[in-house]
């Protein structure tokens, strides 16, 4: 009697155990989510900053850093793999992007995803498959993605015709420039098209480069024209003039950039008009003109040849003649916004 109670007994609490309910697995249970040191930081997965401004109905707005809401980051993965980018695979390659608290910017978000889910793609180009693979492997794989050149959307329109013709696959008539960048942005989603101020065709890289960037890629492409895809060297003589034209357009970019910063720093005048006939000198008015833009006009002119940020001494006359040159260029930097002594007298006046 007492064995077969002890046995009834142990099948109440087998059964028991059977009708439990499986409990369910919790990310935060996981033995890979147990320690803060797994969680993403406090920064955008694909620029890699904290903080970004961007400019929002003419306003400059914070684009504060979004949680990923989805595993796979929505198309973040998808667009990773596409463009076989390493530095954002390599943080979200098989991993739950919700649980280690993934985060990224709106702005970075949508254009990096941009192409992804496109449901509508361009046909391929049948007719010029030959051409068209051999271009792709020794222009856009070689220069563009591996050399990280910049090249011209005329300049890859030119070479992907002298592959055609190359290849003798057809008319090259039919080929332009919107038809064949439909068709890298479709096999080659990591390059960026950009329009570039001063030039008529769209740029075509692969990466963020800074203004400089873009001019020592046009300095280095200055010899690459559309005659050298046809074979056509390019002599010495002419190569250095390239290059020695290429770095004056460096540097007088830079000075140009430096003096744009200079000028929006540049003090506004503010003045009640019983004290402005007061304001009305040279020395009121130089101090309204960064040292920069007044010096830089000065060995332009060669009044002076002392290579300093302090302020020149000059002759009374160029001196006034100058500072009227200057104060129209800060009052044209600042499309009439900023106010010199010179801009209100032409006001009263």
């Amino acid at each position: 009697m007492k064995q077969a109670k002890i046995q009834k007994e142990r099948g109440a609490v087998l059964v028991e155990k059977a009708t439990e309910p499986p409990t369910k697995k919790l990310r935060s249970s996981s033995p890979a989510f147990t320690g803060s040191g797994h969680l993403w930081p406090d920064i955008c997965v694909i620029c890699k900053k904290k903080e970004k401004w961007i400019t929002v109905r003419n306003n400059r707005e914070r684009d504060r850093l979004m949680q990923a809401e989805t595993v796979t980051a929505g198309n973040l993965t998808k667009s990773a793999e596409l463009k076989n980018d390493e530095s954002v695979l390599v943080h979200i390659r098989g991993k739950d992007c919700i649980a280690i608290k993934l985060k990224y910017h709106r702005k970075c978000f949508n254009t990096y995803t941009r192409h992804a889910g496109d449901k509508k793609m361009p046909a391929k180009p049948v007719k010029y498959q030959n051409s068209y693979k051999a271009f792709c492997n020794f222009v856009v794989k070689k220069r563009l993605i591996r050399r990280m050149e910049l090249l011209q959307m005329s300049q890859l329109t030119s070479l992907f015709k002298a592959e055609i013709e190359k290849h003798a696959d057809g008319d090259t008539s039919d080929i332009r420039n919107d038809k064949l960048k439909r068709w890298l942005m479709r096999d080659f989603p990591q390059l960026i098209f950009r329009k570039i101020q001063g030039n008529r065709s769209e740029s075509v890289f692969v990466k963020e480069l800074q203004p400089t960037d873009h001019l020592k890629h046009q300095k280095g492409s200055s010899g690459t024209s559309g005659s050298k895809s046809k074979g056509e060297a390019i002599s010495t003589p002419q190569r250095r003039t390239a290059e020695r034209n290429g770095g004056k357009l460096v540097s007088l970019f830079q000075a140009g950039m430096i003096l744009k910063s200079c000028l929006k720093d540049t003090p506004d005048m503010t003045t009640p008009w019983h004290s402005f006939s007061c304001e009305c000198t040279n020395a009121a008015a130089k101090e309204f003109i960064p040292n920069e833009l007044y010096n830089l006009l000065s060995w332009a002119i060669s009044a002076s040849e002392e290579p300093t940020l302090d302020n020149l001494s000059l002759p009374e006359e160029v001196h006034t003649r100058l500072l009227s040159i200057c104060q129209d260029i800060v009052h044209l930097a600042s499309k009439g916004r900023k106010s010199t002594p010179k801009s209100l007298v032409q006001k009263d006046t």
